[in-house]
């Protein structure tokens, strides 16, 4: 666990962990989440999926004094994954907000005490793609502005993944998801300061929120961008 700009703690998570034991780790998820993984018809997308579900409960566990199989875990209005106000045996927990994003390698968890957003995505890709179809129907014109801009190569798939990932982390943390179009904002191209940019508000937000590029010496991750949003107080 490392901290983050924001206050925010991450875990990175491996999602390549030779752990077979799912029968194990999925004893401390709930009937639901283990009926819902079982459903799943590719065995390692299970097992990932179970991975990051035990990671989730146990880290939510250590800060709320509570065993992982305790952790009341719920779903917000527009299917976001939220922490029940009141556990099982209906007292009060602690607020937490929490976000996991997850490639087929790696997931990402950040916890902190306000709303966030978090996003990950691997640079390799985009090796068999051109990203600027993509960005031609979810950019904002500024945006794709930036991206035009780059030579095709390294940088110019730095740069997408960077407002790639930092709409994503927006949206999930506004809570909207695909109920909130991606071309309807923009956020800030290029590198972002260390300390964050105040951005606008995405459609159905009344709140303002911080950008954070969540850095290379951060994440010991050099073939990875992500992003997290963090509300501003």
């Amino acid at each position: 666990m490392s901290t983050a700009p924001g206050n925010v703690d991450l875990l990175w998570i491996d999602l390549r962990s030779g752990r077979t034991d799912l029968e194990a780790l999925s004893a401390v998820l709930s009937p639901e989440e283990r009926e819902r993984l079982a459903r799943l018809a590719h065995p390692d997308l299970r097992r990932r999926r179970i991975l990051c579900r035990h990671a989730l409960r146990h880290a939510l566990g250590e800060r709320l004094g509570l065993p992982p199989g305790q952790v009341p875990l719920g779903t917000g209005p527009q299917g976001k994954p939220v922490l029940d106000p009141r556990n099982r045996d209906g007292r009060p927990v602690k607020t937490l907000h929490f976000n996991l994003s997850h490639t087929d390698h790696l997931a990402l968890l950040a916890i902190g005490d306000r709303e966030l957003g978090v996003d990950l995505e691997e640079l390799g890709r985009l090796d068999s793609m051109d990203p600027r179809p993509v960005a031609d129907r979810f950019f904002a014109p500024a945006e794709r502005a930036a991206l035009q801009s780059k030579a095709p190569g390294l940088a110019r798939d730095i740069e997408f993944l960077r407002i790639w990932t930092r709409k994503e982390a927006l949206i999930k943390a506004v809570g909207r998801g695909l109920h909130c179009p991606l071309d309807a904002f923009a956020v800030p191209t290029g590198p972002l300061p260390a300390d964050g940019t105040d951005v606008g508000c995405p459609e159905g937000s009344l709140r303002r929120w911080r950008l954070f590029d969540i850095r290379e010496e951060e994440a010991g991750r050099p073939d990875w961008v992500a992003a997290l949003a963090v509300a501003e107080p």
